[in-house]
């Protein structure tokens, strides 16, 4: 974690693509992609995806950080990294990516509000920038929780809802 916390992008790629020329570094390539899809911003998730993926390298080269960073940052997080990652030229499979580890590793609760956040992001009332247009920007971890769309849909009740009875014909 220490070695990719705090080191600009350019130096975790390189260090990623070192690691991963040697098969018994297999694991510390694995937590060096988790490292960063969990303790660096959205938006630097999103640039270290576009750097891990460029040809050569395959599109799925970033899916570990892909897919850490959809199973444990907040679903507002969520839904701006899958925002950044379909709305740049990056492969579908990225954002294809964070929508299939986010949908198998949430409980349904916060599927349901991941799905809303989703459907309100594809409005055309609020765009959002590509990760190129970012820049520097660092967002803390309280700016990013309550970012664009934060309380839009609020957490589905904790019982779900009661049952209709079936109509009787008459």
């Amino acid at each position: 974690r220490a070695a990719v916390a705090a080191r600009p992008l350019e130096d975790v790629v390189h260090l990623i693509t070192l690691l991963e020329q040697s098969p018994e570094y297999a694991q510390a390539t694995g937590a060096a992609l988790r490292a960063v899809g969990v303790d660096r911003s959205v938006e630097d998730v999103t640039r270290l995806v576009a750097l891990l993926t460029r040809p050569p390298r395959d599109a799925d080269s970033a899916d570990e950080a892909i897919r850490a960073a959809a199973e444990c940052r907040p679903v507002a997080d969520v839904t701006r990294l899958v925002a950044l990652l379909n709305r740049s030229e990056l492969q579908p499979h990225c954002g294809q990516e964070a929508v299939r580890a986010a949908a198998t590793g949430r409980p349904v609760e916060e599927l349901v509000e991941l799905i809303g956040r989703l459907a309100t992001e594809k409005s055309p009332q609020s765009p959002l920038p590509s990760y190129e247009d970012l820049g520097e920007e660092r967002r803390s971890e309280s700016d990013s929780s309550a970012g664009p769309g934060a309380g839009a849909f609020p957490a589905p009740p904790s019982r779900p809802p009661a049952q209709r009875r079936p109509r009787r014909a008459p």
